[in-house]
């Protein structure tokens, strides 16, 4: 589980270093604390760690980074309208593509450390 956090801390701290305010650490730590809380949440309902599978996985991340990103909105008094809509696509699109390709590489190294123990 750990591991499918990575796309969540990435984002925060691409989104902090990109935005023109500057970087923050505690609004990176905000952010990544809000849609870790999502993630969490979506785990516990979904379940993929106990059940393994893409659909659990996925709906995992899809709900879990869109309830973080309402939370997010929530904790700043934002309103969801279409400028935040394009920063929760943003987030969906980006941690999606860490996360394929995390565990992409968490697939190749087990499957060559497999290898190299079965040798």
């Amino acid at each position: 589980m750990l591991g499918d956090l990575s796309p969540i801390l990435v984002f925060a701290f691409v989104g902090g270093a990109m935005h023109d305010g500057g970087f923050s650490l505690l609004d990176v730590l905000r952010n990544v604390g809000l849609l870790c809380a999502g993630w969490v949440a979506a785990a516990v309902l979904f379940r993929p760690y106990a059940h393994p599978g893409v659909l659990r996985l996925g709906a995992t991340w899809a709900v879990g980074i869109s309830v973080g990103v309402l939370l997010r909105a929530a904790a700043l008094g934002r309103t969801v309208d279409g400028e935040y809509l394009g920063f929760w696509a943003v987030a969906l699109t980006l941690t999606l593509i860490v996360l394929v390709a995390w565990r992409w590489i968490a697939r190749v190294f087990m499957t060559s450390l497999d290898a190299t123990t079965s040798s």
